[in-house]
C-alpha cells in the first residue's frame, strides 16, 4: 500500500473494502481505485461520515456530485449540491465543504494551485440550480479568469473570502428577518 495502512484501512466492512482486494480507503479513490495523497484540496473528497476518498473528477462524471435535498437539513429544504458516497451511501452538502477548504487551506496556495482549485470548484457547481451554487460557478469561474490573466493570488483568495462571507451574512440576515416577522405575528403587531 502507499500509505502503508493496515488493510482495510480502519477495518472498515464497506462493499468496496470487501469486495475490491487491496483497496486502501485512505488513499484510493473509491470509483477510479487510484492512489492520490493530494490534501487541502477541492479535487479530492472525502466523507465526513466513512473517511473514504473519492477524485472530485470521477465523482461528477459518475454524478455522484448532483443536486439533491440534504437528508440532515430535512424533506422541506431546497435542493443544493451534494456529495453521495459510493462507499457509505452519506450525502455531504459541498457548498459548506469548498468554504472550509478555502478558508483552511488557500493561503498556502500559488498560484497555479489556486487556478486549479477555482477550476475544480467551477466544474463541482457547474450543475447547480439554487442561487447559492450557481453565484459560487460564476463567482469560481470569474476568479479563475481574473488569475489566467495575472491577477494577484492574494487578492484572489481575499475577494473569494468575501464572497463566502456574504452568503453567510445573507443566511444570518434571512434568519433574522424571518425572526422579526414571526415575532410581529404571534405578537398581533400591524
Amino acid at each position: 500500500m502507499a500509505c502503508q495502512s493496515q488493510l482495510p484501512g480502519d477495518d472498515c466492512r464497506c462493499d468496496i473494502c470487501s469486495t475490491k482486494s487491496g483497496f486502501c480507503n485512505v488513499c484510493m479513490c473509491t470509483i477510479c481505485t487510484k492512489f492520490d495523497f493530494d490534501v487541502n484540496t477541492c479535487r479530492w473528497i472525502g466523507c465526513d461520515e466513512c473517511s473514504h476518498w473519492t477524485h472530485t473528477d470521477c465523482a461528477i462524471r459518475v454524478r455522484q456530485i448532483a443536486m439533491g435535498v440534504s437528508l440532515r437539513r430535512g424533506r422541506g429544504s431546497s435542493p443544493e449540491m451534494l456529495f453521495n458516497c459510493r462507499a457509505c451511501k452519506h450525502t455531504s452538502e459541498l457548498l459548506g465543504w469548498v468554504k472550509d477548504v478555502f478558508h483552511t487551506c488557500a493561503g498556502d496556495w500559488n498560484t497555479e494551485e489556486l487556478m486549479k482549485e477555482f477550476d475544480s470548484v467551477h466544474r463541482i457547481f457547474q450543475g447547480a440550480e439554487d442561487s447559492k451554487g450557481k453565484s459560487l460557478f460564476w463567482k469560481s469561474g470569474e476568479l479563475l479568469e481574473r488569475l489566467k490573466n495575472g491577477a494577484d493570488g492574494g487578492s484572489v483568495c481575499n475577494e473569494m473570502q468575501r464572497f463566502f462571507q456574504g452568503i453567510l451574512h445573507c443566511k444570518v440576515l434571512f434568519v433574522f428577518i424571518y425572526a422579526c416577522y414571526l415575532w410581529r405575528n404571534c405578537h398581533n403587531i400591524k
